[in-house]
């Protein structure tokens, strides 16, 4: 499957791992917290409802879901930080 060249294109990189919808938004904004508007954040994820829960709460949090790439064991997400 193909992989997102971090070098190019995160500014932050987070491996959530199997962490589910409430753990899993809770890292996501944790790390989105320090971070500069415009930067990027790469998240893998391998829980089932990832792509959901980070789309929802990127359209609630005025963030940007940038890219979604398949991954071999679960997805990779590209966040970028709103204004």
């Amino acid at each position: 499957m193909a992989k997102l060249d971090t070098s190019n294109h995160a500014d932050y990189i987070l491996d959530l791992g199997e962490k589910n919808c409430s753990q899993l938004i809770m890292e996501v904004m944790l790390a989105m917290h320090h971070m500069d508007n415009g930067q990027t954040l790469l998240v893998t994820a391998h829980d089932s409802s990832a792509p959901i829960d980070l789309e929802a709460w990127c359209r609630m949090t005025g963030n940007t879901l940038a890219q979604r790439l398949p991954y071999s064991t679960g997805n990779q997400f590209l966040l970028r930080k709103g204004l």
